[in-house]
C-alpha cells in the first residue's frame, strides 16, 4: 500500500525537495513499542528527502546564478507522479559528529518518480544531480536531526542492525 504524500515541499534557500508524509500513525504500534523500547524518540513529523542538504548546495548556487530555477524546479517537482511504498527493510544507523553519538531508524522506501525527477532537473539546470537512497527516518537518538543518507554507501558504512 503506498504512503499518502500531504505535500511536495522545495525550500529554495537551502536546496532541498521533501515528500512530507505527515506523522508517525504510518508506523504500526506494534514497532512504535519496539522503537520506544530501544530508547528511541519518534520523528515528529516522517518524509522521504529527494534532495538533501548535499545536493542542495548546489542547487543554491545555481537558483543565486538564475533565480527563476527556484520556481521552475517546484513546477517540476509538482508534475512528477510521486509514490511512496514501505519495504519493511529498516536499519539502526549510527555515526559520531562533533562528540555526539547519533543514532537513526530508517525504514528503505520504494520510490516512484525520483528518477523522472532528477532526470528533469539535471536537464533544467545542466547538472549532475543524483537519486538518494529513498528511506524515511522513522526514530531517533541523541540527536533529532538524523545522520543523512546521500548514497547506499552512505547506508553501508552507518549501519549498524537492523531491529
Amino acid at each position: 500500500m503506498s504512503l499518502k504524500i500531504l505535500r511536495v515541499r522545495f525550500d529554495a534557500a537551502d536546496g532541498t525537495l521533501l515528500l512530507d508524509l505527515g506523522d508517525s500513525a504510518v508506523i504500526s504500534k506494534r514497532y512504535i513499542n519496539k522503537i520506544r523500547k530501544l530508547g528511541f524518540d519518534l520523528k515528529p513529523e516522517l518524509h522521504v528527502t529527494i534532495l538533501g542538504f548535499r545536493q542542495g548546495r548546489l542547487l543554491v548556487e545555481l537558483i543565486q546564478q538564475d533565480t527563476s530555477f527556484a520556481r521552475q524546479i517546484m513546477e517540476l517537482a509538482d508534475k512528477v507522479k510521486w509514490s511512496v511504498y514501505p519495504s519493511g527493510l529498516r536499519y539502526i544507523l549510527q555515526k559520531e559528529k562533533d562528540n555526539i553519538l547519533k543514532q537513526s531508524i530508517v525504514e528503505i522506501v520504494h520510490l516512484k518518480g525520483g528518477a523522472d525527477f532528477i532526470t528533469g532537473l539535471n536537464t533544467l539546470t545542466g547538472a549532475s544531480f543524483y537519486e538518494q537512497v529513498p528511506h524515511v527516518t522513522l526514530a531517533t537518538k541523541g540527536d533529532p536531526g538524523g545522520i543523512g543518507i546521500y548514497s547506499q554507501e552512505d547506508l553501508s558504512l552507518y549501519a549498524i542492525d537492523a531491529p
